[in-house]
This record gives structure tokens, sequence and C-alpha cells, in this order.
């Protein structure tokens, strides 16, 4: 009996090792929408500002509008040598991460103190657009109600970056890539 219930647990340990679901002891956040950054010795959860939408433009200009955050920089400080991994509580791990998790790149407004991603651009003569890059992804389900989200090194140049889930698009979960050791 006790050889049979120690082959169950060998044999069941094994199947969870190799789909993956042991390999990494993360706590998953308790809140639907917190975005922890893990690793080796990290667990930090990222901060969440919320957005406000500013367009600008006039008859002969371009008219652009942007999601616009206030602060230069994020606390949260990854170095390009490190894999940068994000554990993400979303309403259904069980959909495709890529039709609600959005990354991307924010541009920087020294003068102004901002941080912003142009998400509307019309002209008089140019029509509409609407052309956001989105950055690249790996992605796993974690636990019963996370996503574990990876960016190979050096996959994410030096920047400030944001987070956003579906159903909360205006709440940025931001992050920096620094190029300091």
């Amino acid at each position: 009996m006790k050889c049979a219930l120690s082959v169950f647990v060998v044999v069941g340990s094994f199947f969870k090792l190799a789909l993956g679901q042991d390999s990494l002891s993360y706590k998953e956040p308790d809140f639907v929408g917190t975005v922890v950054l893990v690793g080796s010795k990290d667990y930090k959860v990222l901060e969440q500002e919320t957005s406000s939408l500013r367009t600008k433009g006039g008859f002969y200009s371009k008219i652009k509008s942007k999601s616009i955050i206030s602060g230069l920089t994020s606390k949260v400080r990854i170095h390009p040598v490190e894999q940068a991994t994000f554990l993400i509580r979303v309403p259904d791990n069980h959909v495709n991460p890529k039709s609600i998790i959005n990354v991307f790149k924010l541009e920087v407004d020294q003068k102004s103190n901002e941080r912003f991603i142009t998400v509307l651009t019309s002209g008089t003569f140019s029509g509409i657009n609407t052309d956001i890059k989105f950055e690249k992804f790996e992605y796993e389900r974690y636990g019963k109600h996370c996503i574990l989200v990876k960016f190979p090194r050096s996959s994410l140049a030096a920047g400030e970056y944001a987070i956003t889930l579906e159903g909360s698009r205006q709440i940025f979960n931001t992050f920096t890539i620094t190029t300091e050791l």
C-alpha cells in the first residue's frame, strides 16, 4: 500500500513538472488587474497609474490624441540583463492572453513631466491612424487565476513601458527597462 502511494506521488510530481505547473512558486495576486514583476529574487507589484486622454491639433495641423500619465519614470526598474517576467491576475486564464493583455512602450516628454502613448492621429488629408506598436511576449497559464508573461532578455529596449488589461485600458501598470546595472 505504501509503495503504491509513493509511486502515485512520484508520478504525479513528474507530470506536474512536465506540464510546468510546479516549476515556479509565486503567490498569486489577490485582485484582478494586479501585475507583479517576478523573478529569482523579485516580487514587486507594478504601479497602477490612471491615464487621461488629451487631444490637440487644429484645422490645418494633425490632430493627436494621447493617453498620458504624470512623471518621467516608474519606480519599478528592470535591468536589461534580466528576463522580464510578470504574473498577471486575470478574470479568466483560459482566454487567449494576446486578446486581453497589451504591452507597449511609452514616450517621455521631459518638458511637461509626462509619459504618454499616441492612440490616434488624424489629418485633413491623411485620414485617421490608430497604429499602436504592441510588444510581443510569451505566456503560459499559471495557477488558478493568473497568466505568466515573459519577455526574453534584451527583447525590450531601454525605456518606459505599460501593461494594460481589457476592461481597464486607462489603468497603466508601469515599469522601466534601465540601462544602469
